[in-house]
C-alpha cells in the first residue's frame, strides 16, 4: 500500500484539486491486482475530498486477484510497512483509522469499499464502459508488447473525459505512442498525464 508515496503526493497536489471542481467523477484502476492501490487512493480521497460524489471501478484479468482485492484483507506486516509511506503520501490521520485486526490479519474498513466496484476486465479484448476522470494503470503495460501497449493506450484515451488524467508506472510512457499528442504532461517523474 502507498507504494511510491511521491506518486500519491503528486496526485494530491496536481489531480485532486481538479477532481474537486466536478460535481461527480469516476476513477478506473485498470489492473488493480490485489487492491493495495485501490485502498490507498480511497483513503487519500476520503481525507482530501470528503463528501465528494465519486465512483471507483477496480478491474483485473485475474479472478483470484480480484477476489483478494474485494476482500480487502492484508497481512499485519504489510500494513505496518505502509504506515510510513501513508504519511509520506500526504496522509492526514493514522492509517489504523481505516482497518481493524481480525484473526491475525488486517481487514480494510467497509467504508472504503462503498464506492468501489470490482470487476473482471480484459484490457486487450473488452470494450470500454464510459468516460472516466482518472485512470490508473501502473506497471501493467510493461508486460505487453508494443502492439498491445498501443491498443490499451488507445482504449484509455477513448475512455478518458476531456481534461481527465492518466497515470502510468515508472517504467511506462506515452513517448512514441500515437496517442501522445492528445495528452499534456502533468508530472514527468510520476508519469501523470492529462487528456486535452
Amino acid at each position: 500500500m502507498f507504494r511510491n508515496p511521491a506518486f500519491f503526493a503528486s496526485l494530491g497536489q496536481n489531480v485532486f484539486p481538479e477532481l474537486a471542481k466536478k460535481k461527480r467523477f469516476k476513477i478506473w484502476h485498470a489492473g488493480c491486482a490485489t487492491g493495495e492501490e485501490v485502498y490507498s487512493l480511497a483513503i487519500l480521497l476520503n481525507e482530501s475530498l470528503n463528501g465528494a460524489d465519486f465512483h471507483t471501478y477496480a478491474t483485473d484479468f485475474n479472478h483470484q486477484a480480484l477476489t483478494a482485492a474485494q476482500a480487502g484483507i492484508f497481512s499485519i506486516p504489510t500494513i505496518r510497512e505502509a504506515s510510513g509511506d501513508y504519511q509520506a503520501a500526504g496522509g492526514l490521520a493514522s492509517l489504523s483509522d481505516y482497518y481493524y485486526c481480525e484473526y491475525g490479519s488486517v481487514k480494510m474498513a467497509d467504508e472504503l469499499k462503498k464506492r468501489v466496484i470490482f470487476s473482471h476486465f480484459d484490457l486487450v479484448n473488452d470494450r470500454p464502459f464510459g468516460k472516466m476522470d482518472l485512470i490508473l494503470c501502473r506497471n501493467v503495460l510493461i508486460y505487453f508488447n508494443r502492439t498491445l501497449q498501443e491498443k490499451v493506450l488507445s482504449l484509455f484515451t477513448e475512455c478518458l473525459a476531456p481534461g481527465g488524467f492518466l497515470c502510468l508506472g515508472s517504467k511506462e510512457s506515452l513517448n512514441f505512442s500515437a496517442v501522445s499528442p492528445k495528452f499534456n504532461e502533468v508530472d514527468a517523474n510520476e508519469k501523470i498525464f492529462q487528456r486535452q
